[in-house]
């Protein structure tokens, strides 16, 4: 946007001067649909991406004021999806994924969920999803296992809702016990020796934790998924 220009006369020269257009001067209800065309998905799909997903947009950067004005906008008005790449890999001889024990990545992960907690962002997101893909070498079967934080309580009573409205959220140990209730309950026993063999489960819950205690909105409903398959 530019401002208006206005002629100043230097003995026989005119020359035009650019006002600076001043944003903050926008009514907030104008402020508030340009911030929705710069940082609200408008294909109304999923914000998809690796562990940086939630890092506040470089709008924010600019002002304190605009960075409370736009984090409610961006958190709150879009579906994030975390694809949680954390395992750490190297390859045998014929090219097939081998899980090393280093937990490098879910540190990584979880000290990321710490700074975007800082924001103060968090509170305001009422989708997320978090999804982990057992990695498998061409047409081998795998596990996948996540979490939908829908953020409304039409989950009550679902099977495959993790705990209930009185669920404390900020309770580390309540939540694992929450957790693996619903898996308990929601996987087929002829999987859940498979699931528990192939999927860092203890490790997701901690990223779970680390995300939902913040999520103040979103963590109202919670729904365990998972699937076996190609």
């Amino acid at each position: 946007m530019t401002g208006k220009s206005t002629s100043l006369k230097t003995g026989n020269v005119e020359k035009n001067v650019q006002k600076p257009f001043r944003f903050m001067d926008l009514p907030p209800e104008i402020r508030a649909i340009i911030y929705r065309l710069a940082v609200v998905n408008q294909s109304k799909s999923c914000w998809v991406s690796d562990y940086y997903t939630l890092v506040p947009p470089a709008i924010a950067q600019v002002s304190k004021q605009i960075r409370t004005e736009v984090l409610p906008v961006f958190y709150g008005e879009n579906s994030f999806r975390i694809e949680m790449d954390i395992d750490v890999l190297e390859y045998d001889e014929y090219g097939a994924p081998v899980k090393q024990d280093d937990d490098r990545k879910l540190e990584d992960f979880l000290q990321m969920c710490s700074c975007m907690a800082n924001t103060g962002g968090l509170g305001h997101i009422k989708s997320l999803t978090l999804s982990y893909s057992e990695p498998v070498w061409e047409d081998m079967s795998n596990y996948l296992f996540g979490f939908d934080l829908v953020g409304t309580d039409k989950g009550k009573g679902k099977r495959g809702r993790v705990g209930d409205n009185g669920l404390d959220w900020t309770d580390q140990r309540e939540v694992i016990k929450a957790v693996m209730t619903c898996v308990q309950q929601t996987v087929g026993k002829e999987y859940l020796r498979g699931l528990r063999t192939h999927v860092p489960a203890s490790n997701i819950i901690r990223v779970l934790f680390a995300l939902a205690s913040h999520c103040h909105y979103a963590n109202q409903d919670v729904e365990f998924r998972w699937d076996y398959g190609h």
